[in-house]
């Protein structure tokens, strides 16, 4: 028997619509924080067993072509990753497989099975979204109604991942948006959001407890040095990820792991520590506390371009973090202050560089370090975005940049 639209006419009354934000929210939220528990808690014991085995960093060129494998013959459209359910919220008829989030979920696994550097998030974002559209396949759905679903799906994967159901509401909407801010998908994103993270913390992960901010150690003007220093960063990090995979177009599709694989296994005998293997949250955690040394920031970012642009799976925002705290951690020392405060703010400024994601950023602050942390993650996060690449991390212009073409076009 066909089952009736379950999902009410976009053009209906604000009941209606605020019922259809409901289920959609729910919906995403259940699945998104399921599959992301799933996904942590097996993630963590694998993440553990790297740091107690580092040989199995010769592991990663087989893991890496296990991965290729599984992308290259059943994967589909699955390799575009989250920039494909980011276009599926403003094109009606571009498709997100189910697959991808069983596809993400084991290439992430493998990628840090043998420590790669890479994060989560993607993981996350991606399983979200392909299992929340799941219904769309099944039942009529219109392009709002799809459109809502791959939105609560981001945040009900970014909330979960993270412990941050606000951020993880305001993420999916600020960094996919083309326009300035899309009001009517706030419903469903935060209730996603918050679903997820209610479902992954009941499911039993547990999130890093990070200090707490203090202003009292951080000059006004800091904000100004992050600020810049991590759109810098920003720029050197877009550009490599989306430029440095075209290199290799014409390469074989088994040959990408096992040389990218071999790169990382390389650099680690050379770097002489697994620090900036894997999600490095030890040495997250350790910025946002004590200085670090010169030169962390540069090591994770190196091994991070080379494990995403040779194809291997997982996330860019967790290595982002790092290497925002570690940068600005080493800034803070440079200009003689205490690094825990210059740690928080290139946590988050990077990651809005990146992301174009500044409000998103700056309230993941206030979740993780203190609400009174994010006037100074706002204004440091906003200068990163502002200052950042014209492009973002999922291929969304900026705003300001569509704004200025406009002005000078009249476009």
């Amino acid at each position: 028997m066909k089952l009736p639209n379950w999902l009410p006419a976009a053009d209906g009354n604000l009941i209606q619509r605020l019922g259809q934000d409901l289920i959609i929210g729910i919906w995403a939220g259940i699945v998104s924080g399921l599959s992301s528990a799933v996904f942590l808690l097996v993630l963590a014991e694998i993440d553990q067993g790297f740091q107690l085995h580092p040989s199995h960093i010769w592991w990663l060129p087989i893991a890496g072509l296990i991965s290729a494998a599984l992308y290259h013959y059943a994967g589909g459209e699955s390799h575009r990753g989250t920039r494909l359910v980011v276009e599926s919220i403003h094109a009606p008829d571009q498709k997100v497989p189910v697959r991808m989030a069983l596809l993400v979920l084991i290439g992430t696994w493998l990628t840090h099975l043998g420590g790669g550097s890479a994060g989560r998030e993607g993981t996350a974002v991606q399983m979200g979204g392909a299992l929340s559209l799941w219904p769309a396949k099944r039942w009529p759905a219109g392009h709002r109604q799809r459109r809502l679903l791959a939105l609560a799906g981001i945040a009900g994967g970014f909330g979960a991942v993270f412990g941050t159901p606000w951020a993880g509401s305001l993420f999916a909407i600020e960094a996919t948006s083309k326009r300035w801010f899309a009001i009517d998908a706030l419903v469903a994103s935060v209730i996603a959001a918050t679903v997820g993270d209610f479902v992954c913390r009941g499911a039993g992960v547990k999130h890093h407890v990070y200090p707490s901010f203090s202003a009292a150690s951080v000059p006004a003007w800091s904000v100004f040095p992050v600020g810049i220093s991590m759109a810098l960063l920003g720029w050197f990090f877009i550009y490599s990820v989306h430029n440095f995979p075209h290199l290799l177009r014409s390469w074989p599709w088994w040959l990408k792991p096992l040389v990218g694989g071999g790169i990382v296994v390389g650099l680690t005998f050379a770097l002489g520590t697994i620090r900036y293997n894997g999600l490095s949250l030890p040495l997250l955690a350790d910025a946002t506390v004590n200085p670090v040394g010169n030169t962390d920031f540069a090591a994770k970012l190196l091994l991070t371009v080379i494990t995403l642009t040779f194809g291997f799976k997982g996330g860019e925002v967790t290595p982002l973090f790092v290497i925002g705290a570690t940068a600005a951690n080493a800034l803070a020392q440079a200009f003689g202050l205490p690094v825990a405060g210059w740690a928080m703010l290139g946590f988050v400024s990077l990651f809005a560089a990146a992301s174009g994601a500044p409000i998103a950023c700056a309230v993941m602050a206030g979740e993780l370090f203190g609400w009174n942390a994010v006037p100074w993650a706002l204004a440091a996060a906003g200068i990163a975005s502002l200052l950042g690449p014209a492009e973002s991390l999922y291929g969304i212009s900026r705003p300001w940049i569509a704004a200025r073409n406009h002005f000078k076009t009249g476009k």
